[in-house]
């Protein structure tokens, strides 16, 4: 049977750590995988935004791709977690991070999915812009047939980002001088091979510091 989305949740802006929400995943159907992003930004020095652990329903997830960047005096911190047969009904999502001033968090759930921690394929991107919308699609290739491709961000900055091309938005939030969001292909890709994801970042006219997204494909 084909991939399915099942359930997306988040935690809206977020200043503490650990910081936590609910995400239910579906008692109707099987093989689940939950993956989970985490968007920070340090705005108050150029240590790196790190998130250290992620647990749903108090059981560990697994990072499979997080990409870093420091701009001056401030970082950003994209990451993805993965977690196999995870529990189902409604659960508690934790995150925890360290040296943030900002955070979003966001989880999805998918039905006939792969039964592995590990990521299919892994990819990311970060930069900088200045008053300017920049395209910053990247390239995540396919191993499997029919994976899906998942993308989380996060901008520093006041101009945000949007989404790009066909792929679906599935969450976007605003954290007073950042912004983190997820998205996905919302199909398979076949056959496999090359497949781009990304954001918009940035508006004329506004003021960017810098930005970071992860990309990891499972089947």
């Amino acid at each position: 049977m084909a991939i399915a989305q099942d359930r997306v949740s988040n935690s809206g802006s977020q200043t503490t750590t650990p910081f936590t929400w609910n995400h239910v995943v579906n008692t109707i159907g099987g093989n689940f995988l939950l993956i989970v992003g985490v968007s920070l930004f340090n705005g108050a020095s150029s240590t790196q935004a790190t998130a250290d652990a992620v647990t749903y329903n108090g059981v560990s997830m697994v990072q499979v791709r997080k990409d870093q960047l420091v701009v001056g005096s401030r970082s950003v911190e994209s990451s993805i977690w993965f977690l196999k047969a995870p529990a189902s009904g409604t659960n508690v999502v934790s995150v925890s991070a360290s040296n943030f001033t900002n955070a979003v968090g966001g989880a999805v759930s998918y039905n006939n999915a792969q039964q592995s921690n590990a990521a299919d394929a892994v990819n990311g991107k970060t930069g900088t812009i200045t008053g300017g919308t920049s395209p910053n699609t990247f390239n995540v290739t396919t191993i499997a047939n029919n994976c899906w491709v998942f993308c989380v961000a996060v901008d520093a900055g006041t101009g945000g980002f949007i989404i790009t091309g066909s792929n679906i938005e599935l969450w976007n939030i605003r954290s007073q001088n950042a912004q983190g969001g997820g998205e996905d292909t919302n199909a398979p890709i076949t056959p496999a091979g090359v497949t781009a994801i990304g954001w918009n970042f940035g508006i004329p006219g506004t003021l960017e510091f810098g930005w970071a997204e992860s990309g990891a494909s499972f089947a």
